[in-house]
């Protein structure tokens, strides 16, 4: 199951009541049809950083990232990206800290 409809099938159980899964298309607009709330949000922020492993910044938290299945899909696959600081390691595709991390 890809991200879409990870976020599909979430928000069609614990947000949309009314109708089913298949009307909440990529780009239906969830805030505009009041699938998605002040509450809501915070529910699906959480199912979010739990279910694909990322966390949002405060800057992140905008209502353009969050209006439509698409653009959540978007922001966690931008947020799944290694970022600059990580590195390939030897073309097996496994990454890895760069030498400068250390822990505590």
């Amino acid at each position: 199951m890809d991200t879409v409809e990870k976020l599909r099938d979430f928000i069609a159980s614990e947000l949309y009541k009314k109708g089913t899964p298949e009307e909440l298309t990529p780009d239906y607009p969830l805030f505009e049809h009041h699938i998605v709330d002040s509450l809501g949000l915070l529910v699906l922020i959480s199912f979010m950083e739990e279910q694909f492993g990322v966390v949002f910044e405060d800057d992140e938290l905008t209502p353009g990232n969050f209006a439509t299945i698409d653009a959540m899909a978007r922001l966690i696959e931008r947020k799944r990206v290694p970022s600059p600081d990580w590195r390939e390691e030897g073309g097996s595709g496994a990454w890895r800290y760069p030498s400068s991390v250390m822990w505590s």
